[in-house]
């Protein structure tokens, strides 16, 4: 849920009003100001933006707004000016409209500004369901700074914006605005401009705020491998906390040869098996994914182990249909075979099966990375 007063604050228990399950609520920060106006949002096709005039004991929806996957507001810091964005119901869901209000949520208009997109190569706006955040410089109401996957900022209260996000991560969450700069909570960490959104720079030091989804070590414990969301791959040794890049995008699963720490798996989201043959130096990893599974049902990582007693044998988890899958692939020494098998994983919890296919990647030492 995401909140905003123009004045105010009060003080009270909160119950889910709106929005048919927990998933559909939007849990962003809820920012109490100075008056008598509370405004609430609530994504979801059965959502929307409403407003309450006696501190949260009823509420109005404002049907001016449209439903959103997800939402963000901000007023400006005398409460003449509200601000809010959403984003769209649809999958992938994108930038959806600004919406403004000169005169504390009686009426709105819409902002014409559409964010041209801008930054790296590989940026896109697809990530509505968890990318946004709006701040109003506090001295320039019509200043305003979004951040979606990246940073966008406008000085003419939403009629144009500019990318500004240049020398940060994407993935924005959070925007804070003050006398000392512009402050960024995204998947990187955290950031600040002193420069109105121009030359950031990282706050991190210091701070454990990266997502790891797995760990490995090497036989001997003096290596640890580990993906992380959104920040890649990355590797420390010898029990020091200093950690060097080892592959990029977003990082799942790792696994470290237990015979020959000269070899790793990694993967990313998706079907995205890879292999390094030098300890994962950064830009050493080939793609050994097995295509053929390219139309099983996926978790957003899917698992991958290596069998303790032959560490040749990688197995990889999906949820394929029922079938039968047999292939064999020879190159340049690298033998790949894959089969299905049937697996109960959870017919207590849910009464139905649920089928894996395991995937064998039988790999050489002597291959010279080729895959």
């Amino acid at each position: 849920m995401d909140g905003e007063t123009d004045r105010g604050s009060f003080i009270g228990n909160w119950s889910l009003d709106a929005g048919a399950s927990p998933d559909v609520v939007n849990k962003a920060p809820i920012t109490l100001a100075a008056a008598p106006s509370v405004y609430a949002a609530v994504g979801g096709a059965s959502g929307g933006v409403f407003q309450s005039m006696d501190a949260g004991m009823t509420w109005t929806q404002a049907r001016a707004i449209g439903a959103g996957r997800r939402f963000a507001m901000a007023f400006s810091t005398d409460g003449s000016r509200l601000y809010i964005a959403s984003t769209t119901l649809t999958t992938p869901s994108e930038f959806g409209a600004l919406y403004i209000s000169d005169n504390h949520g009686a009426s709105f208009r819409i902002g014409t500004g559409v964010p041209n997109i801008g930054g790296a190569g590989c940026l896109t706006e697809d990530q509505g369901d968890h990318d946004l955040a709006l701040a109003v410089d506090p001295v320039d109401t019509d200043r305003l700074y979004r951040g979606m996957a990246g940073v966008y900022v406008s000085s003419n209260g939403g009629a144009s914006f500019a990318y500004t996000g240049a020398g940060t991560h994407s993935g924005q969450h959070a925007i804070a605005v003050n006398g000392g700069g512009v402050y960024l909570g995204n998947d990187g960490g955290l950031f600040k401009s002193s420069a109105g959104g121009a030359g950031w720079r990282p706050l991190n030091r210091g701070l454990g705020v990266v997502q790891f989804q797995s760990v490995a070590l090497d036989s001997s414990g003096a290596v640890v491998l580990g993906g992380t969301q959104d920040n890649g791959i990355n590797q420390a040794s010898g029990g020091g906390l200093t950690w060097t890049h080892s592959d990029d995008g977003d990082g799942g699963f790792v696994q470290i040869d237990q015979s020959n720490p000269s070899i790793v798996f990694d993967e990313h989201a998706g079907l995205s098996l890879s292999r390094s043959i030098n300890f994962g130096a950064l830009g050493t990893y080939n793609s050994i994914s097995p295509g053929a599974a390219g139309t099983d049902p996926l978790q957003l990582y899917p698992p991958f182990t290596a069998d303790p007693s032959n560490p040749e044998r990688i197995l990889l988890g999906t949820k394929p249909a029922v079938g039968e899958l047999s292939r064999q692939r020879h190159d340049h020494g690298l033998r790949r075979r894959q089969q299905s098998f049937a697996a109960d994983l959870d017919r207590a919890e849910r009464g139905f099966d649920r089928r894996m296919r395991q995937f064998v990647v039988r790999h050489q030492r002597h291959c010279g990375g080729a895959h």
